[in-house]
């Protein structure tokens, strides 16, 4: 009888024991990738955010054998639904196709942590940071200095989305997410768009008609915008803010998080 009362005892204490372990020993225990490979229903995704906030991010791919990221959302909406606002780095030339095709990365060369992401884009040989804040994002990417890195900005969604360059390195977009919901962003880039020497065209602007202009903003079906960093940029941050009110109400919250802050 004392040995079935004892292991009921053992159980308990080991259960027991993570609660006593201060809140910055726990969470190293937590593993985002647990299921990410779905047999029969929806993989679940390994978010990177903070509890019960609005900013929640994984890079876009089918699931964790996928070995091509597509993009990364400013912020997954939800789970089955969908994301919002699509960022894409880049070292190659920005034309139409630039949005199209993958970016190969490798399961070795990834971190994923409930507050920090990290991954190595293997073809262009770019590394990308992230972590959230409440209502904000905060990216950090590495690029070859020999290059001219490019970041090339669009939508998931139908309907009428828009983006509009406010100054040379600030940003706001709109997305129409499941139809009827508005989402607001208002984002900053740690340097302004260099020329494009081969274009001619400044270093920022957006498609349209299918084609690559330096106009400053576009409102329509898909819109996408870019911006180009002049060689030898070997880094890049983007941080941002979102809001299901307003533009102004997205920049309200990237000015309280993000002022004085860095990654």
């Amino acid at each position: 009888m004392k040995a079935l009362y004892t292991i009921p005892a053992i159980v308990l204490c080991i259960i027991a024991i993570p609660s006593f372990l201060p809140a910055q020993d726990q969470v190293k225990y937590i593993d985002p990738r647990i299921g990410n490979v779905g047999q029969l229903l929806e993989p679940t995704r390994p978010l990177v955010h903070l509890p019960n906030q609005l900013i929640r991010f994984a890079p876009d791919r089918k699931d964790y054998f996928d070995d091509q990221i597509t993009a990364f959302p400013l912020s997954i909406v939800s789970h089955r639904l969908g994301q919002v606002f699509s960022l894409k780095p880049s070292v190659k030339e920005v034309v139409p196709e630039s949005w199209q095709g993958g970016m190969t990365w490798d399961n070795e060369l990834e971190i994923n942590n409930p507050w920090y992401y990290s991954t190595y884009l293997i073809d262009d040989e770019i590394t990308v940071e992230f972590t959230p804040g409440k209502k904000t994002g905060y990216f950090r990417m590495q690029f070859p200095v020999s290059k001219e890195p490019a970041l090339l900005l669009g939508v998931y969604n139908d309907g009428e989305a828009q983006w509009k360059f406010l100054s040379p390195n600030e940003i706001s977009g709109v997305e129409i997410y499941h139809g009827d919901i508005k989402v607001y962003m208002y984002g900053v880039f740690s340097g302004s768009g260099g020329d494009n020497s081969r274009s001619g065209l400044v270093g920022r602007g957006v498609i349209e008609n299918g084609q690559v202009t330096d106009k400053a903003a576009i409102v329509s079906a898909g819109a996408k915008a870019w911006i180009r960093f002049p060689k030898g940029t070997g880094q890049v941050e983007f941080k941002y803010a979102i809001s299901y009110i307003s533009v102004e109400q997205a920049k309200e919250h990237f000015e309280k998080e993000l002022t004085g802050q860095s990654f």
